[in-house]
């Protein structure tokens, strides 16, 4: 399934370069600079082992421990950014974030609660 859904990803950009006309300034650059080049590559990689541990976290404990982890990592994203770049939090933001937290928490209680019955 990620091999399928990369291929079209890649036809479609190609194609979509192609007929723009932006795919000979894309391969000029890329020439030019080949750390970006190299920065792609990377990014690929890291992308579709990611891939494989999302398919795998799913597999072993499910959708609802897994939706709870991106959630924390969304959340440290923003904690990170907030802290390095000096972005301010607001209150909306911290009720948004304990509503997700909340919700997500009951389903993880609840289905723990039904797996001990």
């Amino acid at each position: 399934m990620m091999f399928g859904v990369n291929s079209f990803a890649i036809m479609f950009t190609v194609l979509g370069l192609l007929s723009s006309g932006e795919f000979p300034a894309v391969m000029e650059f890329l020439n030019a600079n080949p750390a970006a080049l190299a920065n792609c590559l990377v990014t690929s990689v890291t992308s579709a082992t990611g891939q494989l541990f999302i398919f795998k976290t799913i597999k072993d404990f499910g959708p609802v421990p897994f939706t709870l982890i991106m959630t924390i990592r969304q959340i440290l994203s923003i904690v990170i950014s907030a802290v390095i770049f000096a972005h301010p939090i607001n209150r909306k933001c911290l009720v948004g974030a304990t509503i997700v937290f909340s919700v997500l928490g009951s389903g993880i209680y609840r289905k723990y609660k039904n797996s001990t019955k």
